[in-house]
């Protein structure tokens, strides 16, 4: 949770807390006190540096609600962070102390950037594609930047860093296939693991690591626009046709479905398994119609954000006019491109499965998917959400008509597997983005810890035993909470 802070205790002098005291006094965020162990009984700014069982014994129990913001390093400049909350935690057993990342400050100091860009938009939308074009273009570029925002970078790094060794520490004893941490929104951390037949998924630990790329990819809400814009950033948003965004998620197959049992070849753009998969998503209409809605819903958070300086960019567009739509996104990026070059950047990305070793994230690739799978049950959902307005819009003049589709509810006859994979897809969607579960499966494990604001799903017994020591474990859980305040 966020709030504003009026005072913090500052836990090790040099000169990153130098220079970090400056930008607090920026913000207005005054320091209670200073406490270093090898500092102690001398003045820093003014006042006299505790040491830290002093701290502990006379000021901790009147200050336990002041956060401490952990700005130690060895002499070598290297970050102390982790070493220092184990000190805190372990050796003086300050077990109900606030301990912060100095990272937390880039919530409140004003970051200004020059070359650097971030997509914002609904999963299925052609993300990958404008992101790999972006990026491309990109490397011909030079990026500007202060030494403020150097400085807040690094700390973002050393933060994202001391999150991963915890994390891989926490889960090495599962012995995982691949862990991955990622992050998908502007300032939370995501991950995902999995062996033979066991996974996990945990979401919202909190993080800056946006802010160590020149280019970063977002699936959160448009209102997180102004942010980036405020620090400079070129926004584009990939839009799709909202119906063939809809198809895609049908027969859409999370990494772990694929990964889990690999002996089934289940990693194709297509293949029988996968249409009896999105048949049974689209013959439940519940699915179709929460589906419809909230694709309905994200779409019009940008209508209302019209004013916002963005650039929204159509999946259609690119593919049916890849060279000029490619040239209108360079000259926003401020990058001079040939036409040449542009033609060559297109050859490399269009029409190619562009997740690393997931086919399955191209799935029938191009427009007007929806012409074959949506039938008269489909059309008239889309009509009872005002679908027409939605399209026009955004410039699809799409005629709903009956005649376009196939006669009935595609049916299909399906086992067990079926069901547990779409409730693993459900399962990792609610975890990463809150969105409702419609198909669930006794196998899998969900839980959220509300404290925490912390969200993980998993299949496996290894894997729910290490979530419970990490989040149970007092180390760990002032590393992952480092920036909660």
């Amino acid at each position: 949770m966020t709030k504003d802070i009026k005072d913090i205790i500052i836990w090790g002098i040099g000169k990153q807390a130098e220079r970090f005291v400056d930008y607090l006094a920026e913000v207005g965020i005054n320091v209670k006190h200073y406490v270093d162990l090898h500092n102690a009984g001398n003045m820093f700014r003014g006042k006299l540096v505790l040491s830290p069982n002093k701290f502990k014994h006379d000021f901790f129990p009147k200050d336990r609600l002041i956060p401490i913001v952990i700005t130690s390093q060895s002499e070598a400049a290297e970050d102390r962070f982790a070493h220092t909350v184990d000190y805190i935690v372990n050796d003086l057993g300050l077990l109900n102390a606030k301990l912060l990342h100095p990272a937390f400050l880039i919530d409140h100091v004003a970051l200004k950037y020059s070359g650097r860009a971030v997509t914002i938009g609904f999963p299925r939308t052609g993300n990958w594609l404008l992101k790999f074009i972006i990026m491309k273009l990109l490397e011909k570029t030079t990026e500007v930047k202060g030494e403020k925002e150097v400085f807040f970078e690094g700390l973002a790094s050393n933060h994202y860093h001391t999150l991963v060794d915890t994390l891989n520490g926490s889960f090495a004893l599962c012995k995982p296939k691949v862990m991955n941490i990622f992050s998908i929104k502007r300032d939370v951390l995501s991950c995902f693991a999995y062996k033979y037949r066991e996974f996990m998924h945990f979401s919202d630990i909190k993080t800056k690591a946006f802010l160590t790329h020149k280019f970063f990819h977002s699936h959160d809400h448009p209102v997180n626009i102004a942010p980036f814009r405020q620090m400079g950033y070129n926004v584009f948003v990939p839009v799709r046709n909202p119906m063939d965004v809809i198809i895609s998620f049908a027969f859409k197959f999370v990494h772990t479905v694929i990964s889990m049992e690999p002996e089934r070849d289940l990693n194709k753009t297509e293949s029988p398994f996968r249409e009896i998969y999105g048949d049974v998503r689209l013959a439940n209409l519940d699915w179709f119609e929460d589906m419809a809605a909230r694709t309905k819903a994200y779409y019009e958070e940008f209508i209302n954000l019209q004013n916002e300086d963005m650039h929204v960019v159509r999946y259609e567009d690119i593919i049916t006019n890849p060279i000029a739509i490619i040239q209108e996104i360079a000259i926003r990026l401020g990058v001079e491109a040939s036409e040449d070059e542009i033609r060559s950047i297109w050859n490399e990305y269009g029409f190619k499965p562009l997740m690393p070793g997931e086919k399955t994230h191209m799935f029938k690739p191009g427009a007007g998917k929806w012409k074959k799978y949506f039938t008269k049950h489909h059309v008239d959902i889309l009509k009872s959400l005002d679908y027409p307005a939605l399209l026009r819009e955004y410039g699809y003049n799409e005629e709903l008509s009956e005649g376009l589709f196939n006669a009935n509810i595609p049916t299909a006859t399906y086992t067990d597997d079926y069901d547990l994979y779409l409730a693993l897809h459900d399962y990792i969607y609610y975890v990463l983005f809150g969105v409702p579960v419609t198909y669930q499966h006794f196998d899998v494990t969900c839980t959220k810890r509300v404290e925490l604001d912390f969200q993980f799903v998993t299949k496996g017994q290894t894997f729910y035993d290490a979530m419970l020591f990490m989040l149970n474990n007092p180390y760990c859980r002032k590393i992952i909470s480092s920036l909660d305040y």
